[in-house]
């Protein structure tokens, strides 16, 4: 999933005209898979749903 998610990055990037942006695509993927996992733990809560990983 990471590979195709940072391609897309790149991609969208390089579309924007956004040459070497190496460092701004991880940046991109930190963000953008911290607030997944956010999302996650507080639907988690809401449902009660307590895992141990």
């Amino acid at each position: 999933m990471l590979p195709t998610l940072k391609e897309l990055l790149v991609s969208s990037l390089n579309t924007l005209g956004i040459a070497n942006s190496d460092d701004l695509v991880d940046y991109c993927l930190v963000r953008t898979l911290t607030e997944i996992k956010t999302i996650k733990s507080i639907s988690e809560e809401i449902l009660g749903i307590h895992r141990t990983t």
